[in-house]
């Protein structure tokens, strides 16, 4: 199975009901800390790519209600992405995420400055489903924060109070 299809497996396949009160969630293997709802899941699994070597991903999941997800992804790259290839590993990601399904149609896509670190947020749709998200990377660390919900049930001040309470923490 593919990193893609684990993502999409994970993140739409899931959910259970519980209140939507933010804590802080503090991630040691990902170096960061965000704002996510109490009812946290983490999955961690080791994918090798085609050129042998193994990667680790971390998902974190909680269900914002019963048909919607907020979800946060980390990548853990065997080295430092070099700053001058950024923006085309964050292109090649999101064209990834895209390509994953035939009626995943993108409705924004626009690179900004997210903490001092080039940053892709974007919006796509998928038979009424909304799939928002800001990936970026820091150092050997791809990020994503991510909300797949209901068009009807879209909070757009929920992910960005998620996104906006991120931060990097150094070893």
């Amino acid at each position: 199975m593919s990193w893609k299809s684990l993502i999409f497996l994970l993140a739409f396949g899931y959910s259970s009901l519980f209140s939507l009160e933010l804590t802080e969630l503090n991630s040691p293997k990902g170096q960061c800390k965000v704002l996510f709802p109490k009812e946290v899941h983490h999955l961690e699994q080791f994918i090798t790519q085609e050129n042998e070597q193994s990667m680790k991903y971390d998902l974190y999941l909680a269900d914002i209600n019963q048909d919607d997800t907020l979800f946060m992804l980390i990548a853990h790259y065997p080295m430092a992405i070099p700053q001058n290839k950024e923006e085309a590993s964050l292109q090649s990601f999101l064209n990834g995420l895209l390509n994953s399904k035939s009626q995943n149609h993108l409705q924004e896509a626009s690179f900004v400055d997210f903490q001092g670190h080039k940053a892709l947020q974007f919006l796509f749709i998928d038979s009424g489903r909304y799939f928002k998200g800001l990936v970026f990377i820091i150092e050997s660390k791809l990020y994503l924060i991510a909300m797949e919900c209901d068009e009807k049930s879209y909070d757009d001040a929920l992910f960005k109070k998620v996104v906006e309470s991120f931060s990097a923490v150094k070893k």
